[in-house]
């Protein structure tokens, strides 16, 4: 029975692990251009207060960065193109992240990491179930032999007085 659902459990866990990386690939161009577009605008800070990225910031200046993103990145510029560009205008201070950081591997990594936590519980699940298996076998081997207790003779025959 344990190996029927651990391949259960191994078998759940991949699908819902393909799941994850099939949803992390857009499947048109329009999805991928709008998914380049919202990934440049979370990297950038608004230059007019410097406190949000442009994805979440409400001001004309943010406003007319986001279009200015939207149409050049539609007409085929490349985003590290765009961003460099922005950065010479606002200076190195509009990146959000540091110069290099990738914030595309941040799925990859989440999903290892699910991956990971979900064969280590499965691992120490098994473990357990084998060490549960095992104190109930040696508890059915050998019984516990019953200790006289002076406290629980009294109970019993104060118990049976009041019956």
């Amino acid at each position: 029975m344990i190996r029927t659902s651990w391949a259960s459990f191994v078998a759940r866990a991949a699908i819902v692990l393909l799941g994850l990386l099939s949803a992390c690939a857009p499947a048109s161009p329009q999805e991928r251009l709008q998914g380049e577009i919202i990934r440049l605008e979370a990297r950038l800070v608004a230059p007019c207060c410097w406190t949000q990225t442009l994805d979440n910031h409400e001001s004309p200046v943010a406003h007319a960065l986001r279009e200015e993103i939207a149409r050049r990145l539609g007409q085929g510029e490349a985003a590290a193109a765009i961003e460099a560009d922005l950065v010479a205008r606002y200076g190195p201070n509009i990146r959000a992240t540091g110069d290099g950081v990738d914030l595309e591997a941040i799925p990859v990594v989440g999903a290892a990491a699910a991956a990971l936590a979900i064969l280590l519980a499965a691992l120490v699940s098994v473990r357990w179930v084998r060490r549960g298996r095992a104190i109930g076998m040696a508890a059915a081997v050998a019984p516990s032999p019953a200790i006289a207790d002076p406290l629980d003779e009294r109970l019993d025959e104060e118990l049976d007085r009041l019956e």
